[in-house]
């Protein structure tokens, strides 16, 4: 499911922008490109990062083509390489700016030993503590989230390496009970949403409760009313 599918996450992260003054929004894993383009109707630059090559071509086309002028850069190339330079490059300009990572590249080839590309891009996040990092798909509050070999995307597994983002993050979950997910009438008055064949497919696919519910999980700089984990 997209984020841009649940009404109240997508509230809170306009939110968490404007607390933050956060201008930067960084997606891994961009399918194609729905979220993305959504996001760009809010935040002044955009970056999705997406290694398929056909789902890189298709959120280009997107994005080209959106109704309004959209400030983005799209990467071809794996999530952990592209964060690492990212950040390096942070680093180097002395920026001091909040950023937003909407980590959701989960996909993986079944072939490779770490299946969880979450855990390498974190380690490429070290030591970034104006980051704020939301990740998708995650087991929280008895919603949907991704599972590899019996090993749930969840805190224990991701603890150690936010920590070595962030000593300081707090963090924060989405429930049911805070959840309205879009309809196929609905996104016809969400600004940045179009009821084009992708977001319909989208929509239709994700009928069923464990994937119209998914679990995110916020990890941010300093305290926030959303519900704590």
């Amino acid at each position: 499911m997209g984020w841009w599918m649940d009404r109240i996450s997508a509230a809170n992260v306009i939110k968490i922008k404007d607390i933050y003054k956060v201008s930067t929004f960084v997606e891994t894993g961009t399918f194609r490109g729905v979220n993305l383009k959504f996001w760009a109707s809010y935040f002044n630059n955009v970056i999705g990062c997406e290694l398929n090559t056909e789902y890189y071509a298709i959120t280009k086309d997107r994005l080209d083509h959106t109704y309004n002028k959209i400030n983005y850069q799209l990467i071809n190339k794996s999530s952990p390489e592209f964060l690492s330079e990212y950040a390096a490059q942070y680093k180097q300009d002395k920026r001091t700016d909040y950023v937003l990572f909407y980590l959701d590249a989960h996909f993986y080839d079944s072939a490779l030993t770490n299946k969880f590309v979450v855990l390498d891009e974190l380690k490429a996040l070290k030591g970034m503590t104006k980051a704020i990092i939301v990740i998708h798909d995650f087991d929280v509050s008895g919603l949907g989230y991704i599972e590899y070999d019996g090993q749930p995307l969840n805190f224990d597994l991701v603890k150690d390496a936010l920590r070595e983002v962030n000593p300081e993050f707090d963090y924060y979950r989405n429930t049911r009970e805070r959840s309205d997910v879009h309809n196929l009438d609905s996104i016809k008055y969400c600004f940045g949403l179009d009821a084009d064949a992708d977001t319909i497919e989208t929509i239709n696919y994700h009928q069923e409760d464990r994937l119209k519910h998914r679990g995110i999980l916020y990890c941010l700089p300093r305290l926030y009313d959303l519900e704590r984990l």
